[in-house]
């Protein structure tokens, strides 16, 4: 109301116009945002700030309700404020937001170092910035801005949000769950947060803890990720009836999700009710036939029916239909593996990685199958790419360690490995092993 009642005070200014403008936004109406913006554009038509907030806002709410002129709008104005100041910060902002939006991260990632560059203390930039990192796969460097968008701002909610999911996403689990709880000390309705807490005390054998969490999620707010959450924690303790209740709770045969699915499957072998999944994911399966996931589950399904052959070609499918999916590799070469053809998983492995070049795991893997063959040399070189492209994956970084020490290489390089290794893997006890 005082906001409100300054921008009548004085109609030719536009500062009040924009200060309800970013006040209506942090309260979701982005419809009343606008309004305010473009009233702030009435009192000073040649306002940059005020040019650049409608920018803004019509490009969110344009992605928002998919209204393609509203972004038009929006870029339009852009794209005249950097045609006069190339190095425009706000303008590089609101550009970079285009970006993302049209998935053009490496566009997006420059544009906000550009800002960032212009003025450095600015925490939404950085924020921006790590949550375009994210999405890049850079883990790593987008905790880095993230934390230090907070650093600046500590109310940024979303901000600290993303901030734990990285923390669990990198396996610092003791961080995520504390990020977590901060989170939930300002929403403690935040359900999908609740979940992320006690995943990471799950990985850290707290199971009590864990279930806790999710049972402060009342029931009526309790969707499928949560029944799904519960399910997988009554499992965890081998209440089983616990879990297929939840589970079942979580699965809805209009649109089933692979998780549940697999969670379902896992629940039926054991108990003898085969017949249960086998019903549920072919009819999946043949709703979605496209669907890599559900080859693959569908191929577990005949494997465990004792088809072989039509169990091998519906992993192959899986493979064919996403040649990125690591998974889809990993059911094959287990297969082969069980059916006395092991001289083909590494085989399957490399193919795997001659196209997916660039992922880390792959890459790890497939070092880790040289290694296994005493090819030591080829084995080092795809631990040096993982890290590579993965500098937090510990395991690579432990086994080339382990390498360089055994073959008498650069020991300096190796105990830096080793050391990092272990910082990442406090309880591993081959990390320890290797230090």
């Amino acid at each position: 109301t005082m906001i409100a009642e300054a921008t009548q005070a004085d109609p030719e200014n536009p500062q009040p116009y924009l200060l309800l403008s970013a006040y209506r936004g942090r309260q979701g109406d982005l419809e009343g945002a606008l309004d305010a913006a473009e009233a702030a554009l009435v009192a000073s038509p040649d306002d940059l700030r005020a040019k650049l907030r409608k920018a803004e806002l019509l490009v969110d709410l344009g992605y928002r309700a998919e209204d393609s002129s509203r972004v038009a709008q929006g870029r339009a104005i852009v794209e005249a404020v950097l045609a006069r100041d190339e190095a425009n910060p706000e303008a590089l902002f609101v550009k970079a937001k285009i970006d993302l939006a049209e998935r053009q991260l490496d566009a997006a990632a420059a544009s906000l170092r550009r800002a960032i560059e212009a003025r450095p203390e600015w925490a939404q930039a950085h924020f921006l910035l790590g949550s375009t990192l994210l999405l890049q796969g850079d883990r790593t460097g987008a905790r880095a801005e993230v934390s230090r968008a907070l650093e600046l701002d500590a109310d940024l909610l979303e901000a600290q949000r993303i901030l734990a999911r990285i923390h669990a996403s990198l396996g610092d689990h003791a961080l995520a769950v504390e990020t977590g709880r901060r989170v939930l000390r300002r929403s403690p309705g935040d359900a999908a947060t609740h979940i992320l807490v006690a995943q990471s005390l799950l990985r850290q054998d707290k199971v009590d803890e864990a279930l806790a969490e999710l049972e402060t999620i009342p029931e009526e707010d309790r969707d499928a990720e949560a029944h799904y959450a519960l399910g997988r924690l009554f499992s965890k303790k081998r209440e089983w009836e616990q879990a297929r209740r939840h589970l079942m709770a979580a699965y809805d045969p209009e649109q089933p999700q692979f998780e549940v699915l697999r969670a379902l499957l896992d629940l039926d072998v054991r108990e003898g009710r085969l017949e249960e999944s086998a019903e549920r994911i072919e009819a999946a399966q043949e709703a979605e036939p496209e669907d890599a996931q559900l080859n693959r589950l569908w191929g577990e399904v005949l494997l465990y029916s004792g088809k072989k052959t039509e169990a091998e070609a519906a992993f192959r499918r899986a493979i064919e239909l996403d040649p990125n999916d690591l998974s889809g590799y990993q059911n094959l070469a287990r297969y082969l593996a069980i059916t006395g053809r092991p001289g083909e998983v590494l085989a399957t492995y490399e193919q795997a990685l001659k196209r997916n070049p660039e992922s880390a795991p792959l890459n790890m893997v497939v070092g880790s199958l040289y290694e296994l063959q005493s090819r030591n040399e080829e084995a080092m070189a795809r631990y040096e790419e993982a890290i590579r492209l993965d500098p937090g994956l510990a395991v690579a970084m432990n086994n080339l360690a382990y390498l360089l020490s055994e073959g008498g290489g650069d020991l300096d390089r190796a105990l830096e490995l080793a050391q990092e290794a272990k910082a990442l893997l406090p309880d591993n006890a081959n990390a320890a092993d290797t230090l």
